[in-house]
């Protein structure tokens, strides 16, 4: 009696994989040498003439191959993803103090390098704090915390915690005023331990009060 044997019973393919499944007619002098290549699910696998199997999408298909008398043989394809799935995210800088207005960047890379899906998608727990585009730029909008999320497709995530702040003008003396003004641009002024900021980019009658004060006890100024 004819049999029909296949050198392969089982093959795991990437989806877009090929292999070639080779049948063999037991006796080598049987006269039904014709066979004919089926697949059982063709949207996942597909075989031609010539035993050639083409996986096409995730899942299993047994391909069959018969002979002329009946006899037959099978082979199970399992298509399994191609994908490198990511595993996690590393952040450049997990905590930003940034003066209101400032702009920074925050860098995401995906782990592992080969990833297939390296798509970040950025996101702030309070906008009207700090805002962030689809690149990790982000802007301090107004003083408090808010968190920058770098997410990934299947959902990896990382952090980043931004402190933003007003630059103030402060008077550090022995009773531990504060003076809060608000500057941009400033001149560091100390003298005996004592510390301030000192407004200079938009000079105000209040700020000169604070000058002549801090005049009155000696500070200097230091540019920096």
């Amino acid at each position: 009696k004819t049999s029909i044997i296949l050198d392969k019973s089982q093959v795991n393919l990437y989806v877009n994989g090929t292999t070639t499944l080779t049948a063999r007619i037991i006796p080598d002098n049987s006269t039904a040498k014709n066979v004919t290549w089926s697949s059982s699910n063709s949207a996942v696998a597909t075989v031609d003439k010539n035993g050639k199997v083409k996986a096409t999408k995730i899942g299993s298909a047994t391909i069959t191959a018969k002979t002329t008398n009946g006899s037959s043989a099978t082979c199970l394809i399992n298509v399994v993803s191609n994908n490198v799935d990511v595993t996690g995210i590393s952040i450049s800088n997990p905590y930003i103090n940034l003066v209101v207005d400032g702009q920074t960047t925050i860098n995401a890379t995906v782990l592992p390098s080969n990833a297939t899906n390296k798509t970040i998608t950025w996101s702030s727990s309070d906008s009207n704090i700090v805002s962030v585009d689809s690149k990790g730029n982000i802007k301090a909008n107004a003083e408090g915390i808010a968190t920058i999320t770098a997410k990934s497709n299947n959902g990896k995530v990382a952090y980043s915690t931004v402190k933003t702040y007003r630059n103030r003008i402060y008077c550090l003396d022995t009773q531990s005023q504060t003076y809060p003004y608000y500057h941009n641009d400033a001149i560091l002024l100390e003298s005996n331990g004592k510390f301030a900021m000192i407004d200079v980019s938009q000079r105000t009658e209040s700020c000169q009060k604070i000058d002549n004060y801090l005049n009155s006890i000696g500070v200097k100024k230091l540019d920096f």
